[in-house]
């Protein structure tokens, strides 16, 4: 009998050999593979922005009273902004700001050159920019966008009051190691095959449809045993970010060089971690790793959940959110 993952590989590969080019689909057509981007479809709230040296427009949503604080919402690798919606609860206190980072979700798609970290670090400054320029902004980051928020902290301390990291990967190529790889969102080995391969046509749609196909599968660890595999929302993940990101850090020696916390004793703000009981690098492994090296620091365990929080437990994860922020202590200018 076929293996799940096989028989799903190939029915993806076949869809492509037959000339089911997803870029040559009308996106507003029944059986779309995915959704056009925020630059193909003007109806889709958007941002324009510079990125290295270049306009770029990002998909951004915005919840509450403009004049209250911003938080700042980064969505996690494979992942955009439709599973984070849940969070705008939190717009009661303040003016929450979410955007898919350039290349992922709705966003508009960019080349690998622009797929860095650092320039993910840039879009974030620059969507700041924007929505806060004179006041400090909370920033709350899941997955690998927790890594890249902790950049950002490191890079612009004085622009962010407090800051919520849910799982992030090893923040330093040593962590990393410890944790093996376990975080590879979707078997990256594979990706750089498809990406790599003269069968599969090197377009976003393509690479977009076949990481969705995966991320609904059962080949990660990432539920509690025996509990339901609640469905992950998404409506574009960024594959071609995810398979860059992921090569950029596993990849040759720059798994023992790397770290995301260079800078980051600038950062006076307290720092939440988030880990929960089933994730490969939940809150066991944040205690070991990355609460060791991140300043005014503290943990918050969610039981019974693992790296998929929002769609596993929610309600707790909110209170304990609400428990950690302080909207009425965000200063109302940068700087002294």
């Amino acid at each position: 009998m076929l293996h799940p993952l096989r028989a799903r590989m190939m029915f993806v590969l076949g869809l492509l050999l037959l000339g089911v080019e997803p870029s040559c689909i009308d996106a507003s057509s029944p059986g779309t593979l995915v959704p056009p981007t925020v630059d193909q479809d003007p109806n889709l709230p958007g941002m324009n922005i510079v990125l290295r040296g270049a306009k770029r427009r990002v998909h951004v949503r915005t919840f509450g009273d403009a004049s209250k604080p911003v938080l700042l919402v980064l969505p996690g690798s494979a992942s955009d902004i439709r599973a984070y919606l849940p969070l705008k609860v939190l717009a009661d206190a303040y003016h929450v700001v979410m955007y898919d980072l350039p290349g992922n979700g709705l966003s508009e798609r960019v080349g690998a050159e622009d797929l860095g970290f650092t320039a993910m670090t840039a879009s974030i400054e620059a969507v700041r920019q924007q929505v806060s320029p004179n006041r400090p902004i909370t920033l709350l980051g899941h997955s690998w966008s927790a890594a890249i928020a902790t950049e950002y902290l490191a890079a612009h301390p004085e622009a962010v009051y407090q800051a919520i990291l849910i799982e992030p990967p090893g923040l330093t190529g040593a962590f990393q190691r410890e944790a093996g790889l376990a975080l590879d969102l979707l078997a990256p080995g594979y990706l750089q095959m498809v990406w790599g391969s003269e069968y599969m046509p090197v377009d976003h749609e393509g690479l977009d449809y076949q990481m969705l196909a995966m991320s609904r599968s059962e080949i990660r660890h990432f539920y509690c045993p025996g509990q339901p595999n609640p469905e992950w929302p998404v409506w574009r993940p960024g594959a071609l970010a995810v398979i860059e990101w992921e090569r950029s850090i596993l990849d040759g020696a720059s798994i023992a060089s790397y770290d995301f916390t260079r800078g980051i004793d600038r950062f006076s703000g307290e720092i939440l971690l988030v880990g929960t009981d089933c994730s490969p690098i939940g809150t066991e492994f944040q205690k070991k790793t990355n609460l060791t090296v991140l300043p005014h620091a503290s943990l918050l365990h969610i039981p019974r959940s693992s790296h998929r929080i929002l769609t596993e437990q929610l309600d707790v994860l909110v209170a304990g959110l609400r428990a950690f922020l302080k909207p009425a202590g965000v200063p109302a200018r940068i700087g002294p």
